[in-house]
Order: structure tokens, then sequence, then C-alpha cells
């Protein structure tokens, strides 16, 4: 094991400026060979991409990102083509963000970037009037965070790059220059609120995409559905008197129900125009607000019964979720409260100060759900607590075998792992057993570090475990980046393509024919 300043060393190479290859290049295969039912296929990754950018007009300054949420995003494919061949390109998509932050003016609302201790009294008044005054373009945005095929008929041959409010940056699936950035309202005019969720809930089955319409202030919560012919329908959320506006990363589904799960991470509205940034705007206050599982009736999208968790808990990703009879069983990575959102700064991470308090498998269960249909004003029916997996403890980025979405009999869980608190960041893969609890690791070694593992089912097998998981790996020490193919079953490596260029750590993704 090497020391922590050696490891930190090495995570420093993925948060460096990402060279662009916008054209595709072979990558090398180095070891095995990819599975040749992955041919025509494609591994998609959103990443930030640029961490240090100069300012226009002052050579010798430089804007320094510092919260990992923030780095300008990037668009990242490894294609296997016909022959079985691996091909990679990439391309910055934040080009409008990169201009806004280039210049010596104020920079857009960012997620964690600090005010500048600077600026007066007088200075942010004036700044946070500017703020409330102009028309702030869609294309200064930054979506960095999670990407996903558009369900509407509308957009073909092309993905949504988003982030946690209400705007899609539409890229081409090939080239992915950017065709147009837009709100929801585009689709639908009531789907006007400030905030959606990185992550959409897809029924397969259905054809339905589902997220969520929330305004600044906490005065108006929805959860809406759109199928592929763009037909809209939204859920108003009945939420208590004085509950304020909190941050919400992702929701959960199941075959006949939405539940957003709201957790007392509060976002002041107003100090988010003050500082300029979500994380100095964000307070936990569990001793306040409760846990909330707002639940919704997918037939008649209608707010059908409120639960209050008996404790308070935090967690940016949902896992998978499912009927029970009259219960709904929700799968989520829970933390004791949300410290982990301020930990993502890039010094905290470098630190090795990130994750100081566990992230763990935890299954909640709403139980009886017709007794408290109409149930939606205090006091609520109680959560009890929640079933929690004795290991992995530092678990994030999980995925599942798509086809056991919403699913009793799911099992798996795979996700990025902390095996050497030294460096506190994502160091393995882990295969968790809902059921049992056994935990299955892979863990490529020190100054390597894993990113999403997604899984890609063998379509001639029908076992849950019957694929592949798709991780890209950062070599700090060597500054290289691979595509790891590792068999699902028992995360042995069946295949390692290294990239051309190192790909800067990342969050999320997806897998799709070609």
């Amino acid at each position: 094991m090497l020391s922590t300043a050696n490891n930190n060393k090495a995570l420093r190479i993925g948060f460096e400026n990402l060279i662009e290859k916008t054209e595709p290049v072979l990558c090398r295969v180095l070891e095995g060979s990819v599975p040749a039912w992955l041919r025509n296929t494609a591994l998609y990754r959103t990443a930030p991409g640029m961490f240090n950018l100069p300012i226009e007009g002052s050579p010798d300054k430089t804007r320094r990102i510092h919260h990992w949420f923030d780095g300008l995003g990037s668009m990242h494919q490894f294609h296997v083509r016909d022959d079985g061949s691996v091909w990679y390109h990439n391309r910055f998509i934040a080009t409008g963000a990169r201009t806004a932050l280039s210049t010596s003016g104020r920079p857009p609302i960012m997620f964690g970037q600090p005010h500048d201790p600077c600026v007066t009294i007088f200075g942010k008044v004036a700044a946070v009037f500017n703020t409330l005054t102009s028309s702030h373009s869609l294309d200064d945005s930054n979506l960095n965070v999670t990407v996903s095929s558009m369900v509407h008929s509308l957009e073909p041959n092309t993905v949504a790059v988003k982030s946690d409010y209400n705007c899609l940056q539409l890229v081409d699936a090939d080239t992915f220059e950017t065709k147009k950035f837009v709100r929801y309202d585009a689709y639908d005019p009531k789907l006007n609120g400030a905030i959606a969720a990185s992550h959409e809930e897809f029924d397969p089955v259905t054809n339905e995409y589902f997220n969520i319409n929330m305004d600044r202030v906490g005065k108006h919560t929805g959860v809406f559905s759109m199928n592929a012919d763009g037909v809209v329908r939204e859920a108003v959320i009945t939420t208590p008197p004085g509950r304020p506006s909190v941050y919400v990363h992702s929701f959960s589904s199941t075959a006949k129900y939405l539940i957003l799960t709201t957790t007392p991470c509060v976002v002041d509205p107003l100090k988010t125009l003050w500082y300029n940034n979500l994380a100095e705007a964000m307070t936990w206050q569990g001793d306040k607000h409760p846990v909330l599982f707002h639940v919704v009736e997918r037939t008649s999208m209608t707010h059908v019964a409120t639960f209050e968790a008996a404790t308070p808990f935090y967690f940016f990703h949902s896992i998978n979720a499912f009927d029970d009879g009259d219960d709904i069983v929700l799968d989520l990575v829970h933390y004791e409260d949300s410290r982990i959102v301020q930990e993502f700064a890039i010094p905290t991470m470098l630190d090795g100060k990130c994750f100081s308090i566990p992230s763990r498998y935890a299954r909640y269960r709403l139980n009886n759900l017709s007794a408290h249909r109409g149930h939606v004003l205090a006091p609520f029916p109680k959560v009890g607590a929640p079933k929690l997996a004795a290991a992995p403890l530092l678990m994030e980025l999980p995925t599942i075998n798509e086809r056991f979405r919403h699913c009793k009999a799911y099992q798996f869980v795979y996700a990025v792992n902390v095996t050497d608190k030294s460096s506190r960041f994502f160091d393995s893969v882990v295969k968790l057993d809902v059921n049992t609890g056994d935990v299955l690791t892979w863990a490529p070694g020190d100054g390597f570090f894993p990113g999403e593992p997604m899984f890609v089912p063998n379509p001639n097998e029908e076992a849950e475990d019957a694929g592949v998981l798709l991780t890209v790996v950062l070599d700090g020490h060597g500054k290289r980046s691979y595509l790891v193919v590792l068999d699902a079953k028992d995360l042995s490596v069946v295949a390692r393509v290294e990239a051309p260029v190192v790909v800067p750590l990342g969050f999320h993704g997806m897998h799709k024919a070609k």
C-alpha cells in the first residue's frame, strides 16, 4: 500500500484538463479480448473535462475549478466496431460555460465554486441584482453528470446530457457536437420549474421517461412522465407547509409508483445568489425536517401517500425499487447526513478527507400502502429503520442489470468502493448480493481509480449476473486510462483496452447499440 501522498498525487491526474480527441482513435487491447456480442455497441461517458481555465486578458491568471461537480463538461465514447476493434473519441461540450468562466466578470452560478471573498458587500448586492435582472443563456450551462437517450421521437440520433437543474444539452450521438440546449418546458409549458434531477427514471416496458419539476423555493414540487410521442403528465405533490427547498439528485420508481424521497439537505435560494454556488447555500437540517417519501401512482399520476423516515439520512443515488404486494421496497446508497456534498471539493479529495462517513446499501420498506392511500398531510405514517448492508462501507455510483429493474427477484448491485482508507477515493469495483450480503471485490492496485461499473447483459443468457461490467479506470501513476471489461459473475478481467488519452474522473454513462 502506497502512502496517502503518493495515492493522492495519482488521483490529481484525474483533475487535469482533458486532451481533446474529436476524431475516433484506435485503442490497443492490452489484455484478453472484448466479447463478440459487444460488437456494434458503445459505452458513452460524461465527465468534468476542464479544471483550469486561463482568464481572458490576464495571461498570467488561471481560474481553478474547486469542486468536482463544476469541472467543465465533456463527452467520451468507446465504440466496439463490427470487426471487434475498439475506438475512442471525446469532445468538450461546455463551450459557453468555458467562455463565461474565462472572462474576468462574475461567472454563472456553479455547484461549489467558492465566492470571491474580496468582493465587498456592495459588490455582492450589485451582483445579485444583476443575476436577478439578467437573462442567462442556456448556452452557458455546464452539464456533466448523466447521459441518456432521448425517449422523445422528435430527437433522433441524439443523447441528452444533464445535471441537477432544468436544462438538457442535446448532442449528436456520434460526434458529440451540440445540437441545442432546451428546458423541459420546450416539451410542455407546465414543466417550467428551475430544478430537475440528473437521474431520470425510465420504464422500458411502457417506454416512459420520468423526472421531477421543482421551483427554487419549495412552493411547487412535481414529478412528470413523458412518452415517445412527447405527451407529458405531471403529478403535483402536496408538501408540508414551511417545507424548504431541498437538493434532489435522483428518485425511485416501481411498475406502479414513482417515489420522490426528499431529505433535509436544504438549499437556501437567496444564499445561492449571494454565494453564487449551491454548496455554500446548503445546510443539513435533520433536526428540523424529516426525510419524506412521496408516493405517486403512475396510472393516474396522482400523489397518493407520503411516508416519513424514522431517522434522517441523505443519498445521491437510488438503486432499484419494486412492488411487493401492498408494500413498496426501495434501495439506495445511504449516508447519515449530507457532508459528502462538501467533501467532493477537489482539495478535500486530494487531502484524503473524502468519505468521512459510510455510504452503504440500504433497503427501505413502505408498508401497507392501501391503508395510507390519500394520506398526504402530516402526521405521516412512519417508515422503520432500513436494512443496512454490513459491507461495503464506502460504495457509490451503483448499477444493476436493467432487465431486473422493478423486479422483486433482483439480487445484485455493482458499484465502486473505497477499500484503501488512506486515499479515500474509489479504488475498487464491488458486487453486492442484496439477499445474503456477500461481497466480491476487484481492486486493480495502488493509484488505480475505477469509474462507474456499467452492467451490460449477455444477450445469449438469462441469469441476472450473466454479462460484463464496463468501467473506465484511471492509472494515476502511469498517467493513462483504460476501458476494463469485467465478468459480472466473478469480477475477473475479460479485457483491458488502453485509451489514447487520460479520461478525467467522471460520474455516469450509458451503453447502447450503434
